[in-house]
C-alpha cells in the first residue's frame, strides 16, 4: 500500500523530476542571484572605471589588436556551429543515416534563433533601453546609469544584453547533448568563451559585466528549457513525405543565419568640422576645414542650421579661436555599405551655414552625438533639429540673452529659462541676443 506521508511523496517527486527541470531552476536561480548582486552594489561602474581614461582615447585597452580580433571574429565559431546544425537538420529529412541528428540539430538551431536572435537582439536590446558605458555621464556621455532589467531608453540604449557574448555562450548548450566529462568541458569552455568576449566588449566601453553574466545565465536557462526537444524520436509519415520541402526551408534558414551575421557589422563614423576665418592658418590634420566667410567681401553668416537624423546635440558657447566647431560620432550596427553622411554648404549668398547629417543603408542599431561649440560673439540665430534624440544646452549659454522656441519637451532643473508663452522661453544676459530654434524629443538645460 503506497505511503500517504507528505515527506515520502515530496522525496519521490523530486527523485522523478526530469533533469532538464533541475537545470532550468538552476538557471533561474543564477539569474536572480546575479541580478541582485549588481542591483545591491556598484560593481558595474567599478569594473568599467578600470578600463576608462578621462583623456582620449577614453577606452585605450579596447584598441589593442587582441581585443579588436576578439570583437571581429568572436562570433564566427557560434555562427559555424549554427550553420552546421541547420545543414544537419536539412539532411536528416532526405538522408536516413542523418535522422538521428535531427532533434539535436533542431535544438541548436532553435537555441540560436530564440537566444542571440529573439531574446538578446530583439527583446533585451530593442526594449531594455540600457545605455552603454560610453554613453554614461560618468564616462563622458550624456545618459544616466541603469541597472540590469531597470527600464531605460528603448531604441537608444543597447547595452543589455551582450550580443557577442550570446554567440559564445551558445556552446554551453552542448552540455545538454553530450554525456560524461565532455558535457562539463563544453559547459565550462562555452562560459569562458563568452566571458572573454564580454571582457573585450567591456574594455571597449560597449557593455557592462552584468550584461555578459546575465546573458550567460539566460542562455543556460533557455537551453535547459529547449533540451527536451533534443531527445530522438521515430520518423513520422509527414516527415518522410515532405522531406525535400523541409530541407529547402532549412536552406533558407541557413541563408538567414548568415545574413543575420552580416547585420552585426559595426559602424563607427567620427568627424570634426571646423569653421575658420580666411586669415586662419591652423593645421587641418584630422579636420574638415570650412570657411566662416565663404568669399571675399561677404558678411559673416548670421544663421547656423544644424539638422541630424539620429543623435543628441550638445550646444556650448565658448571663448575659442574658431567661430564654429562640430565634432560628431555615429555608432551602431548595420548591413555592410551603410554609414553616416554629412553635407556642409553655405546658403543665401553666405548669410547662413547648413550642416546636415543623414544615414544611408540599413541599420539595426544606431546612435549619434554631435558636440557643437560656437564662439560667443558669432551668429545671431541657431537652428538645431534632431529627428531622434535630445538637445543639451550648456549652462554657459545663460551669459547671453536667449530667445528659445520650437517643438520639444523642456527639462530645466536649474530654472535657467523663463516661460514666455506657448513653447517659447527667454533668458537675460549681456551681449548680442541669440535666437535658438530647436526641434527635438527633449531639450535639457544643464545648469
Amino acid at each position: 500500500m503506497p505511503s500517504s506521508d507528505p515527506r515520502v511523496l515530496e522525496t519521490s517527486t523530486a527523485r522523478h523530476r526530469p533533469p532538464w527541470v533541475k537545470h532550468l531552476l538552476v538557471g533561474l536561480a543564477a539569474t536572480a542571484a546575479v541580478t541582485a548582486l549588481f542591483w545591491l552594489t556598484d560593481l558595474d561602474l567599478q569594473t568599467q572605471a578600470l578600463a576608462y581614461s578621462p583623456v582620449e582615447p577614453h577606452w585605450p585597452l579596447g584598441q589593442l589588436p587582441e581585443w579588436v580580433l576578439v570583437y571581429h571574429v568572436g562570433t564566427l565559431p557560434g555562427l559555424v556551429l549554427s550553420v552546421l546544425a541547420a545543414v544537419g537538420l536539412g539532411l536528416s529529412f532526405v538522408r536516413p543515416e542523418f535522422s538521428r541528428w535531427r532533434y539535436p540539430c533542431l535544438f541548436l538551431v532553435l537555441l540560436l534563433a530564440l537566444g542571440p536572435g529573439l531574446m538578446v537582439n530583439v527583446l533585451a536590446k530593442g526594449f531594455g533601453g540600457r545605455p552603454r558605458p560610453d554613453q554614461l555621464l560618468q564616462f563622458g556621455g550624456l545618459l544616466e546609469f541603469r541597472y540590469p532589467f531597470q527600464p531605460g531608453l528603448p531604441h537608444k540604449g543597447y547595452s543589455f544584453m551582450c550580443g557577442h557574448c550570446s554567440m559564445g555562450f551558445m556552446f554551453m548548450g552542448l552540455f545538454f547533448l553530450l554525456r560524461g566529462w565532455n558535457r562539463w568541458a563544453c559547459l565550462v569552455g562555452g562560459f569562458l568563451f563568452g566571458a572573454v568576449q564580454g571582457v573585450g566588449r567591456m574594455v571597449q566601453g560597449a557593455h557592462f559585466a552584468s550584461d555578459a553574466l546575465l546573458c550567460a545565465t539566460a542562455m543556460f536557462t533557455l537551453a535547459a528549457a529547449l533540451s527536451p526537444l533534443a531527445v530522438p524520436r521515430p520518423r513520422t509519415v509527414a516527415e518522410v513525405r515532405h522531406g525535400w520541402r523541409i530541407a529547402a526551408a532549412t536552406g533558407i534558414l541557413i541563408v538567414l543565419m548568415v545574413g543575420s551575421f552580416l547585420f552585426s557589422m559595426p559602424v563607427r563614423d567620427e568627424n570634426l568640422h571646423v569653421w575658420g576665418e580666411r586669415n586662419d592658418s591652423r593645421p587641418s590634420a584630422n579636420e574638415e576645414v570650412e570657411w566662416w566667410i565663404p568669399h571675399r567681401g561677404a558678411p559673416p553668416p548670421a544663421e547656423v542650421r544644424i539638422a541630424v537624423e539620429v543623435g543628441d546635440i550638445v550646444l556650448t558657447l565658448a571663448d575659442q579661436v574658431e567661430p564654429l566647431r562640430i565634432r560628431s560620432l555615429v555608432t551602431g550596427f548595420a548591413f555592410p555599405g551603410s554609414g553616416s553622411r554629412i553635407d556642409v554648404e553655405a546658403l543665401e549668398g553666405g548669410r547662413a551655414i547648413s550642416y546636415r547629417q543623414s544615414l544611408y543603408g540599413l541599420f539595426t542599431e544606431r546612435h549619434g552625438t554631435f558636440r557643437v561649440t560656437v564662439r560667443r560673439d558669432v551668429a545671431a540665430r541657431l537652428r538645431l533639429v534632431t529627428r531622434d534624440g535630445e538637445i543639451i544646452l550648456d549652462g554657459g549659454l545663460a551669459g547671453r540673452p536667449l530667445d528659445v522656441s520650437g517643438g520639444f519637451r523642456l527639462s530645466d532643473p536649474g530654472a535657467v529659462l523663463r516661460a514666455a508663452g506657448g513653447n517659447r522661453y527667454t533668458c537675460a544676459g549681456t551681449g548680442p541676443p541669440l535666437t535658438l530654434e530647436l526641434e527635438a524629443q527633449k531639450v535639457l538645460v544643464q545648469p
